[in-house]
C-alpha cells in the first residue's frame, strides 16, 4: 500500500499541473507560462523526494516490527526454559504459555516466569507454542498472518545451555 502511495503522489501531482496548463491555454488562468513550468519542477521535485521518504520509512517499519517479534520470541524462549530449569519438563502444547503465569499443576513451579501476558506479534498474530520431539517450537506467523510460509519468526534454540553448577557437555 505504501508503495503504490508513494508512486502515485507525483504521478497526480503531475496530472493536476497538466490540467492547469490546459486551462492556460484555453486563456481560463491568467498566469505567466514560465512561472507555471517553475512550479511544476519544483512540485514534481518535492513529491518525488515525499515518495521515496515514505517509501524508505515503509522499510524501516518492517524492520522495527521483525525486530521486536524477535525480541518477544527472545523473552518467551527465555521463559520456556526457566519453566523447564524448575519443573524438570517444558509446558504441554494444552497449557502452553498459560503454564508461565498460572501453575498447572506441577510440582517446584515457581512462576510466574513473566511479568506480564505477552502480547500479540507485531502484526497481531498471536504466538505459537508447539512440541515437536519433546522441544519447544515457538514461533510468529510473521507479516503475511499466516504461519508455515517462508516469513515466519521462530524463537532461536538455546545452544549448549546448562543449568548453573552443570557444565556443558564438550562439543567433539
Amino acid at each position: 500500500m505504501t508503495v503504490f502511495i508513494c508512486w502515485m503522489l507525483p504521478i497526480l501531482i503531475v496530472l493536476e499541473l497538466i490540467l492547469l496548463i490546459r486551462r492556460y491555454k484555453n486563456n481560463k488562468l491568467k498566469i505567466n507560462l514560465t512561472v507555471l513550468y517553475t512550479a511544476i519542477a519544483i512540485l514534481f521535485a518535492i513529491s518525488l523526494a515525499a515518495a521515496v521518504i515514505l517509501f524508505k520509512m515503509s522499510k524501516m517499519t518492517e524492520k522495527s516490527r521483525t525486530g521486536t517479534a524477535s525480541t518477544q520470541l527472545s523473552l518467551l524462549a527465555q521463559a520456556i526454559s526457566d519453566y523447564k530449569l524448575d519443573t524438570k519438563s517444558f509446558p504441554s502444547e494444552n497449557d502452553g504459555f498459560n503454564a508461565l503465569f498460572i501453575n498447572p499443576g506441577i510440582d517446584n513451579w515457581n512462576g510466574p516466569y513473566l511479568l506480564r501476558k505477552m502480547p500479540s506479534d507485531p502484526w497481531g498474530t498471536s504466538f505459537r507454542y508447539r512440541l515437536i520431539d519433546g522441544k519447544p517450537v515457538i514461533d510468529s506467523a510473521g507479516p503475511d498472518k499466516r504461519y508455515d510460509t517462508k516469513d515466519d519468526l521462530k524463537a532461536k534454540e538455546e545452544s549448549n545451555q546448562s543449568p548453573p553448577g552443570n557444565p556443558a557437555p564438550p562439543s567433539s
